[in-house]
């Protein structure tokens, strides 16, 4: 079987509702009581989700809800750092035109500034918000990256930006920052959020786009940069966006972990394409068996019992074990 054939479908695909939580009905006697669940069920229930919610949060692992970019708090910022007043003024109207956006670009005086902002939760570590002013860092150098090559390997038929920011941020830090030389950042926590401000020359990025990185150095990265972007996706169940991923992942012929044909399973079952789910997962199976874990072995039985393929998903099963009894 050709593997390109295993992305050949045009049907339209649909995703259901998850369907809501249901407490299991009693049992009594071996047979189904069915009276209604008592309110104390419920309100047990309820405080015990109120306490795990309010662990995490202490904990930092809930992001900050997000009602728009604080303005005042960024432009005060934009004001210490000493701009120039037309840069200060130029963010100031971006700012007061979109409170949503997160990330603004302003060429002015012969500089190009790239600014991104990232919302965090009060209650998270001190650790955990120089982690994130990293983070939205990388944002805004990736936004300057964008601008100077994005373009030119869009037509070079790279489709995914944020593959291309990040493969270009790689090259750049392989290099030592040669890419951009001279690139200048900064970047503070406010009360509500992490902001980053990189500038540069903006003759350099004209340099920049007259000699960006040949294909060869940058193909690897970006098939590198891909499947992380398509596995984000997949776990926050955007199916459909994690599918063109990976179709682009077997178009430039990038080499594949095993478990992205799993998670293309399982995307097409979610898309409730149980046809495709069944050709990639036996695909995996019959290519790379020798090499799968258990875990893998695993889940991709599960995929081919789901799509009724009972046989072949009986094998998976027995591979799986016998897998988790050598120690794989």
């Amino acid at each position: 079987m050709k593997i390109a054939l295993l992305f050949n479908s045009n049907r339209p695909a649909k995703i259901e509702p998850p369907r809501r939580f249901a407490p299991p009905l009693l049992i009594q006697g071996g047979e189904k009581d069915e009276k209604r669940i008592p309110q104390s069920w419920w309100r047990i229930k309820k405080t015990c989700v109120a306490i795990l919610i309010s662990w995490l949060d202490i904990a930092g692992f809930l992001p900050a809800a997000y009602s728009g970019t604080p303005a005042p708090q960024i432009n005060a910022w934009l004001s210490e750092s000493r701009l120039p007043p037309a840069v200060q003024t130029a963010f100031r109207a971006r700012l007061a035109a979109d409170s949503q956006a997160d990330e603004w670009l302003v060429v002015e005086d012969q500089q190009v500034y790239a600014l991104a902002y990232q919302p965090l939760s009060p209650a998270i570590s001190s650790q955990i918000q120089q982690a994130q002013r990293g983070k939205v860092e990388m944002r805004a150098r990736n936004l300057l990256l964008l601008y100077a090559a994005g373009e030119h390997y869009q037509q070079q038929g790279f489709g995914n930006r944020e593959a291309i920011a990040k493969a270009l941020t790689t090259l750049d830090a392989t290099i030592q920052g040669r890419l951009l030389p001279g690139l200048q950042s900064r970047a503070t926590v406010l009360d509500q959020g992490a902001v980053a401000l990189v500038w540069i020359e903006e003759n350099r990025i004209a340099s920049y786009r007259q000699q960006p990185p040949p294909l060869t150095q940058f193909r690897p990265a970006y098939c590198q940069a891909l499947y992380p972007t398509a596995k984000a996706l997949f776990q926050e169940n955007r199916y459909q966006q994690a599918l063109v991923i990976y179709q682009e992942m077997h178009h430039l012929q990038c080499r594949q972990p095993t478990a992205y044909f799993l998670d293309a399973a399982e995307c097409f079952l979610a898309l409730q394409q149980p046809e495709d789910a069944k050709r990639m997962a036996n695909y995996l199976f019959s290519e790379y068996a020798p090499t799968l874990s258990s875990n893998e072995a695993e889940r991709a039985g599960d995929v081919l019992f789901k799509t009724g393929d009972e046989e072949n998903a009986g094998k998976a099963y027995k591979a799986a074990l016998a897998k988790l009894r050598e120690g794989y």
